[in-house]
């Protein structure tokens, strides 16, 4: 569905758009059809949706209601938008709606709500029903939420249980599972740490996605060199054992 309002956003990012920074985009995104890359920065939208959320509400409601969307920058723009939803209810409803839309992984990684941190129990909730989706974004997208937020004053073991409990096989989800246990490692490494190693208890997470967790936590300059050690002899024992 198409509207004025909908036209007059997409006019605006016409106008934002760079050929160069759009090849560029391309790259990261092989997924998306490059006809779909209007080229517009990350900074421009964002100060874009904020525009639209404090001084154009209809405009960025009729937007939001507008999908499915036509390019990459629209449905990176619909995620920003919905960053700046101060209603918790609200936010788990739009960002429902908008789950079937999103189709990599660029627009996943946007979703970052502003209040998060006054509303992490409603969230919480929502989040681990995300985690049991069949799809793969709705799942990377709680694994994020758990990752950005919830490793540090809202942190509990069941969240490393939550994710180690994710069956989606696509790349993406057991990607971003990977992310999230390397950082838990970095931030929580006493409670993490059982999930990497077999002589802990590690076989809890599943051998590919471990091994994906310790290569991210060994790039990481925030784990100690003797952990790394430690996590390259685990990965050698994981690739002897199969």
């Amino acid at each position: 569905m198409t509207t004025t309002g909908t036209d007059s956003i997409r006019t605006s990012l016409m106008e934002l758009a760079e050929e160069k920074h759009a090849d560029f985009t391309a790259k990261l995104a092989p997924t998306v059809p490059r006809e779909q890359i209007l080229g517009v920065r990350v900074p421009a939208l964002r100060k874009l949706a904020k525009f639209l959320r404090k001084k154009e509400v209809s405009l960025a409601e009729d937007f939001l209601a507008s999908l499915p969307h036509e390019t990459l920058e629209e449905n990176l723009l619909h995620g920003l938008i919905l960053n700046e939803e101060k209603d918790a209810q609200h936010f788990i409803a739009q960002v429902e709606a908008f789950f079937p839309f999103i189709d990599n992984w660029m627009v996943s990684d946007i979703i970052s709500p502003r209040l998060t941190a006054t509303h992490h129990e409603e969230l919480e909730g929502s989040i681990s029903q995300w985690l049991t989706s069949n799809q793969v974004y709705p799942v990377r997208v709680a694994v994020q939420l758990l990752m950005s937020y919830y490793l540090d004053d809202y942190f509990r073991k069941e969240h490393l249980n939550w994710v180690a409990a994710v069956s989606n096989p696509d790349y993406y989800a057991r990607m971003a599972c990977a992310w999230y246990f390397a950082t838990a490692l970095a931030k929580q490494p006493h409670t993490a740490r059982p999930y990497f190693f077999a002589e802990d208890g590690g076989e809890i997470i599943d051998p590919q996605t471990r091994r994906m967790a310790i290569t991210k936590a060994c790039e990481s300059r925030r784990i100690p060199d003797a952990t790394k050690e430690a996590l390259r002899r685990e990965r050698q024992r994981l690739t002897l054992s199969t």
